[in-house]
């Protein structure tokens, strides 16, 4: 590579990181050659939400009935997989386990409750 030419590529990259471009993506930690984005929810409502409309434009655009013709969707069936793969990406799993350890405390606690009224 030429001299000017090196030159150039680093005002670029001068330029990119001083205007700060390029900061969706994040390295993944896990996996080589893959990024991660961070989605920004204002809580767990939220989430769920978002998650129940991509399923829902989902199961619509897996029902029509008429091929919707465009430039920009060459391939809807991916896109439909893409948004698939994205709701599962934001299931908490980790708070569903908690959500059943609350269930079954609650429980537990109805079930005493309920004993402790019998034992009057």
């Amino acid at each position: 590579m030429k001299a000017t030419e090196m030159q150039s590529l680093t005002e670029l990259c001068d330029h990119i990181k001083n205007r700060r471009y390029f900061t969706h993506l994040k390295p993944c930690e896990h996996r080589e050659q893959s990024f991660t984005a961070q989605l920004k929810f204002s809580g767990y409502t939220d989430m769920l939400l978002t998650i129940m409309d991509i399923l829902k434009v989902s199961v619509l655009a897996l029902e029509a009935d008429e091929p919707y013709d465009s430039t920009h969707i060459v391939d809807s069936s991916a896109n439909v997989r893409n948004l698939l793969d994205i709701a599962l990406q934001l299931v908490p799993l980790e708070e569903m386990q908690l959500l059943d350890e609350i269930h079954e405390l609650y429980q537990e606690n109805k079930q005493q409750e309920k004993e402790n009224i019998q034992d009057g």
